[in-house]
């Protein structure tokens, strides 16, 4: 996540208490300035979400939709062995499924190889 400790610790809670996932790790870029995240290299975030990957978390959530997440989904599923989303391709997914398409897409992750009835996790 590219926002500031005060909004990571807000995105963690809603999460936890709203969602019932349990955040295992969280990184925030911590940029002042909203623009500085559009500057970021696909590599940058790659790394940092490789590095904080955690044995316990069974997926990645990577939050901001200024940040261009979406070109690192598939390589870091690869790495990672795990479901990767993106607040953007969460937004798709949805706005696909919400529109009446109920395909796949090749190359944009799990979640856009998923029908809207089944689970990203096969529960």
């Amino acid at each position: 996540m590219p926002y500031v400790n005060e909004i990571n610790r807000s995105i963690q809670q809603y999460l936890e208490a709203s969602c019932g996932f349990s955040v295992e790790n969280m990184h925030g870029f911590d940029f002042d300035d909203e623009q500085e995240i559009g500057y970021l290299f696909p590599s940058e975030i790659i790394d940092a979400v490789i590095e904080l990957d955690h044995e316990e978390a069974e997926g990645i959530f990577i939050s901001c939709t200024a940040l261009r997440a979406t070109q690192t989904i598939r390589a870091i599923e690869l790495r990672l062995n795990k479901p990767v989303i993106t607040s953007n391709q969460a937004l798709l997914w949805d706005a696909l499924r919400l529109a009446g398409y109920d395909g796949t897409i090749e190359n944009h992750g799990r979640l856009m190889k998923i029908p809207s009835d089944h689970s990203l996790w096969g529960t």
